[in-house]
């Protein structure tokens, strides 16, 4: 996952992810070493360099506290990178014959598939994640097939009047 998203080289991001909730980005949570880590840090980006330096267990992006590092046990982070991911897709490379293209290609899809899942979950289990990704997309399905159905009644209708 790290080679696509370096931000997931942690260990609250290994696959499966199996927790009960998303930290909110208000809370605080506890290290190891018994001290509290902010789950956001507010971090604005220097116009001058172009991406905000990596930070360990955090994603930088925009949520509901503004802009800064949002930890990786929270939903914003993956929200951000959905949308890094989705809108930086890498060159197509020819992946027919086999080989680095097409394993690099399908752990791309494969990491992606994670990240959309723990985007648009309720919580941060990735068997739950599935599951919540399938029921959207029969949703969007069931709603593409209504609207098809009812135009094809509306030209029904229109073709037997006239």
């Amino acid at each position: 996952m790290v080679r696509v998203a370096p931000e997931l080289e942690s260990k609250w991001a290994t696959y499966p992810l199996q927790r009960k909730f998303w930290l909110d980005a208000s809370a605080t949570l506890d290290t190891e070493d018994g001290s509290k880590s902010p789950v956001f840090i507010p971090y604005k980006k220097d116009p001058n360099f172009p991406t905000a330096p990596l930070k360990a267990d955090y994603v930088w992006g925009t949520g509901p506290r503004g802009f800064g590092y949002y930890h990786l046990l929270t939903r914003e982070s993956y929200i951000t990178l959905n949308a890094r991911i989705r809108n930086n897709r890498p060159p197509i490379q020819c992946c027919c014959l086999g080989g680095a293209g097409a394993q690099a290609a399908n752990d791309y899809d494969h990491v992606s598939e994670i990240i959309y899942n723990r985007s648009v979950s309720s919580t941060p289990d990735d068997v739950l994640a599935y599951k919540e990704a399938i029921n959207i997309a029969r949703g969007e399905a069931q709603m593409h097939y209504n609207i098809s159905q009812d135009v094809q009644l509306v030209v029904n209708i229109a073709s037997a009047v006239y």
